[in-house]
Parts: C-alpha cells; structure tokens; sequence
C-alpha cells in the first residue's frame, strides 16, 4: 500500500473515532420548566407561621418515557416582587415531585436565605429517575412548600411574587 494512502486512510479513521466520541452528548435533551406565582403573607397559628404550598403541573417538550434516563440537574428561585423583597422572607423551601398513587419524592430543597439574597440555586437533593412520575401525556407536578421566617420583616400585604425555573436533562444512549 503507498504510504500516502495509508496516511489518509489512518486520517479518515482518526475523524472517525473522534466523530463519535464527540456525538455522545447529541442524545442529551434538556427541557426548562419554569412558573410564577404568589406567597401570600403567611397566616399565624399556635405553632408559628403556616406553611404554603403551590402545586403546578408541567408538560414537558420531549417525553421521557422513549427515553433511557430522565433527571433534573437544576433548580433555581428567584423573588420578581415587590421591588424591595428578598428571600430572607422565607426560612426553607422544599420541592417535590409527585404522582398519583405514590409517595412525593423531595426534589430539591433550600434554606438559610440572607437579608438582600434575591435569588439563589436550590439543593437538587434526587438524583435519581423521574420517568416514573411523567404521566402519558409527558406531564410532571411540582409542589413547593415554603416555610415562612419567623424573624423576617413584615410580609407585604400583597405576599411576594416569586420564580422557580428547573432543568430535566432527558438522556437516549
């Protein structure tokens, strides 16, 4: 074989090994889930603050169920008002993951929110797959649970407005 042939036919198998270890990450999908809402100012009880809790559900743009793996790798919140609210408003924060008939799986979680922190990255605290908590329909719910500060200033009557935003990384090998 002439030794240039050989050279080209060596190059071409390189860009070809390097062609598919650089495909891998093509089968990864993400897909942004995001929501607005209110907490309103908390109601006093014998034990302190209640808690609020605020379930959406979420349909999401790729279904997993085709899927080999489908995780989130990212949670966040943020405070969008009144202007001069932080989260130091609010003491912890959980969020789960659910479905009909089965238990609610913490899915992420924070707390010890500072005086001025407007937004923050959460806990993701399961790891693991959540294909088993889509519906058919490729829908998830969330609910989050928040839990008041006792120490935070006074509560705006109109309670504060706040975004979640979530990333589910949707895996095909």
């Amino acid at each position: 074989m002439n030794p240039l042939t050989l050279r080209l036919a060596l190059a071409l198998a390189l860009v070809a090994v390097m062609s598919m270890t650089t495909a891998c990450g093509l089968n990864d999908f993400t897909d942004e889930i995001d929501t607005e809402f209110t907490i309103p100012k908390p109601k006093e009880n014998i034990f302190g603050l209640e808690p609020y809790s605020k379930t959406k559900r979420f349909k999401l743009g790729s279904d997993p169920k085709d899927a080999d793996k489908a995780e989130f790798t990212k949670a966040r919140l943020s405070v969008l008002a009144p202007a001069n609210a932080d989260l130091s408003f609010i003491d912890a924060l959980e969020v789960y993951v659910e479905q009909e008939g089965q238990q609610p799986v913490l899915l992420a979680d924070a707390e010890g929110f500072a005086p001025g922190e407007r937004a923050r990255n959460l806990n993701v605290v399961y790891k693991g797959d959540i294909r088993g908590f889509v519906t058919d329909d490729r829908r998830v719910s969330l609910t989050w649970v928040v839990y008041p500060s006792t120490f935070a200033p006074e509560w705006p009557e109109d309670g504060i407005q706040i975004r979640t935003e979530a990333t589910v990384l949707i895996t095909v090998f």
